[in-house]
Parts: C-alpha cells; sequence; structure tokens
C-alpha cells in the first residue's frame, strides 16, 4: 500500500493522516469545507508534509486512485466517492479499527446507545485508581492512533465505540494488511435503542451495526450484556462467541451483588453513589465487572464507586433557585435517553426539549405523560411537531424554531422558571440532536448554564 486517502479533517481523519505519513505513505486529505474554513495550523502542516489536500468536495478521480480510503466516522458512507469505491474494490476502513490491529496490549470496548461514556470513564477510573497503566480513548475524544508510540503492552485501552467507528471495521480479513485483525477482549453492549435513524435504514440496521462489536472478538474473550437485549441478537444471529457475563444487578439495600459465571460474589457499598437511576445501576454493574476482568482491585472499584461524578451534561445539577432546580442533561440525544433521565429526577419535572430528530420515532415519550410526572414541557428546535405529538396531554410552550441557539435557550429557560414552583426540577434532556442550532451537545449545555446563571 503506498497512497492513503482520508476523508474529514477532524480528530480521526487527522490522526489517520498523521500515521500514514509516519509510515511513509502518500497521503491525500479531503474535506467538503472549502480551504479558506480550513484551521491554518493544519493548512501549514500539511504544505509542510507534502500532504495533498482536496478541499471544497471530494475529487472522486483522486481519491479513487487511492489504495485505500480512511474516512472520519462522521462520513457518511452513502457519498458517491465511497458508493464507487466499494464498486471498485477499494478497502474503506476506519482510523479505531487499523488503530486496533496496531495496539499491544489489552482492549476493553464500550458500545450501545445510552451510557458509554459513563462507563468508558469509570472503567478507565477504576483501572487507574489500581495502579494500571490504562488509556481512555475513541469516540470519547482521543483517537488511538495518535497514542500509539505512548503505550507498551500492559497499557489497557478502554474504548468508548459508536456504531459509526464499528461501521468501519473489515468484513473480514480479505486485504487486510496487518498481522492482526481488530480485537477486544471484553466487549460490553450496554443498550440498543432507536437512535441516527437518519444515517442508518432501519433500527434492525443500527442495532445489527453495535453487534459488531462481537465479531471482533475471541471464544476466550468476554463479552458483557444486558439480558434485555438477548433477544435481538438471536434475531440477527448475532449473539457473542465469546463468555458472557449478564448485567443483571441485585441490590441489597444500599448494596450492589456482582455474580460471576463460574461461582462467587462480591459486594460494594452504594451509600455514597452520586449517579441517579436504575440505568447508572446498569452502568455501574457494566463497568465493575469489565474492570475487574481487566484486573482492578476491590478496594479500589469501591474507591471509585464512593468519589465518581458523572460526566458533564449527564444530569448535572448547575443550580437551584428559590427551590427550583435546574438540571443539565443535554448530551441526551435520543428519546429513551430522555426517559431515562425523567425517571431519574425525584418530584415533578418540567421538560426542555428538542433539536434535530435523526428520524427516530417520538411516539415512546408518550410514557411521560402517561406518568404524570413531567407537568410541563418547552420545545425548541426544528423538530418541535413529532413531539407535539408525543406529548400531546402535557402543557406545552413552543420556542421559535429559528435563530441563535443560544438566545432561543434563554426563552426556553424563563418560559419553564415561570411555570415552575418549588419542588420542581428544570430539566434539559432534549431527547433530540443538537446540530439545528448548536456546534454540539457541549455547546447546547453551555447555553443552557449561561441561561441559568441570568435568571
Amino acid at each position: 500500500m503506498d497512497r492513503v486517502a482520508v476523508i474529514g479533517i477532524g480528530k480521526s481523519g487527522l490522526a489517520a493522516a498523521r500515521w500514514a505519513l509516519s509510515q511513509g505513505l502518500e497521503v491525500l486529505l479531503s474535506d467538503q469545507m472549502p480551504e479558506t474554513r480550513w484551521a491554518p495550523d493544519v493548512l501549514s502542516w500539511c504544505k509542510k508534509n507534502g500532504v495533498e489536500m482536496d478541499p471544497g468536495g471530494h475529487n472522486k478521480e483522486k481519491i479513487l486512485s487511492a489504495e485505500c480510503i480512511i474516512p472520519s466516522p462522521g462520513v457518511p458512507l452513502t457519498i458517491p466517492v465511497l458508493q464507487e469505491a466499494r464498486k471498485q474494490g477499494i478497502p474503506i476502513w476506519g482510523e479505531l479499527a487499523i488503530a486496533l490491529s496496531l495496539w499491544k496490549g489489552p482492549v476493553v470496548g464500550v458500545t450501545g446507545t445510552n451510557g458509554k461514556t459513563t462507563v468508558t470513564t469509570l472503567i478507565g477510573t477504576m483501572l487507574r485508581e489500581s495502579g494500571i497503566d490504562a488509556l481512555v480513548a475513541g469516540n470519547i475524544g482521543t483517537p488511538v492512533l495518535d497514542r500509539l508510540d505512548q503505550a507498551g503492552p500492559d497499557t489497557v485501552l478502554v474504548l468508548e465505540v459508536s456504531s459509526f467507528q464499528l461501521d468501519l471495521f473489515p468484513e473480514g480479513r480479505k486485504k487486510w494488511p496487518f498481522e492482526k485483525p481488530p480485537r477486544f477482549n471484553v466487549a460490553v453492549l450496554l443498550n440498543i435503542a432507536q437512535d441516527h435513524l437518519d444515517r442508518y435504514k432501519t433500527f434492525e440496521a443500527y442495532a445489527m451495526s453495535k453487534a459488531r462489536i462481537f465479531a471482533f472478538q475471541e471464544p476466550n474473550d468476554w463479552a458483557v450484556i444486558q439480558p434485555e437485549e438477548i433477544p435481538l441478537l438471536a434475531r440477527f444471529n448475532a449473539q457473542p462467541r465469546a463468555r458472557r457475563i449478564l448485567n443483571r444487578p441485585a441490590l441489597r439495600g444500599n448494596g450492589l451483588l456482582v455474580s460471576w459465571p463460574e461461582g462467587g460474589h462480591e459486594g460494594y457499598n452504594l451509600s455514597s453513589w452520586q449517579l441517579s437511576g436504575r440505568h447508572n445501576i446498569k452502568n455501574l454493574y457494566a463497568s465493575i465487572v469489565s474492570s475487574r476482568l481487566m484486573g482492578a482491585r476491590e478496594s479500589s472499584v469501591q474507591r471509585t464507586i464512593d468519589t465518581f461524578k458523572a460526566p458533564p451534561s449527564r444530569l448535572e445539577v448547575v443550580r437551584t433557585v428559590n427551590g427550583v432546580a435546574f438540571v443539565n442533561d443535554s448530551k441526551a440525544t435520543n428519546c429513551h435517553a430522555t426517559l431515562a433521565a425523567v425517571s431519574a429526577i425525584k418530584g415533578p419535572v418540567i421538560l426542555i426539549a428538542g433539536g434535530r430528530g435523526k428520524g427516530q420515532d417520538f411516539g415512546v415519550l408518550s410514557r411521560l405523560k402517561d406518568s404524570g410526572k413531567v407537568i410541563a414541557a418547552v420545545l425548541m428546535g426544528e423538530d418541535q411537531e413529532g413531539l407535539k405529538k408525543a406529548l400531546d396531554g402535557i402543557p406545552l410552550f413552543l420556542v421559535d424554531s429559528r435563530g441563535n441557539g443560544w438566545e432561543n435557550m434563554r426563552k426556553a429557560v424563563d418560559i419553564a422558571f415561570q411555570q415552575s414552583r418549588e419542588g420542581t426540577t428544570i430539566l434539559l434532556s432534549p431527547a433530540c440532536a443538537s446540530f439545528d442550532l448548536y456546534s454540539g451537545y457541549e455547546e447546547r449545555a453551555e447555553a443552557f448554564r449561561d441561561a441559568v446563571r441570568n435568571i
């Protein structure tokens, strides 16, 4: 292999380009953005290192001249140049798949619709508390190809793995140029619920993408699965061939009992556990068993339980004003995440929701009106109509979907506060992606924090 084409100039794409260059390969870097919008440091790096640039679109002739194409995970696999590449038999691989083939140490992969960041962070923390060298990376922000030289054979790689990344894993050994295929010594599937249906034609296609994580395991590896997902995996003939641990937490008062397949139990005290909701108990269980399989000590696991705080934008209490709590759950970008967030809140909730729906069926949110817990909802963003139908029967307040996202958030927070009373929680849990009004869920979260600070 002498020439590769990298599509996308985000973190993953740039890491792939740097790696390819370090291997002495000729590199083409392509992105839809015009050259005037490329970061100056990226432009100077390309020119200094002889990287051919393809700004303002994807030049089919240039890209198809490569012997391998490495798209960034966010690049739709349906774009014409990738469809043509498949017809011509040009390999299309992802940065993460390549990195795992080169990684020397053990690997834990965490996928699922919701909870990936929490579990990945917990596992990494439990391992480090035990004195084990662990790198937390993947979809959580650090491209692994950038860290290969900094890790030894005993470094445990803990990965948040998205379906988009799994789509770019090899179909088989055909044309795979590396000595070993990607492998997950522990693969965690947290849950599968409707999401990203703007990218996948059906829910089944999305679920199959998630289940691919088990295809990159050996029989002596471990698969951590929620029992509820086993029938779905069976439908797709996607049952793992690795040894299984079922994510089936047993609570005994303030204690959590972990059971091992070969027999034996161990218990943990949850009196200082700060994350609310049944879903976070399942997240904790998956984290405990995964870290213990990688050598974490029971005492270090308990210390992590006692001190761990939720990642930003996951049920983050921003402020309390006149007995009204403001909670940021901006990372809830699908309906099931919002249902879990509401169930974790004690007392009445005023929900702020909306954004880009990603093709999902909002009908499941009708459970909110049935529970009576949500006393009002403020809707914003481009997919308000679907939310209105699902939440019919709950008092609804609409914010104009046009305009500046920060101004819209201030309006939404003001409306919610006007409708609140002491003991109410105002919960930002959008059930939608943020890209209609914001650069990402982080900016949406900061807009919420800013609006709350200015009450």
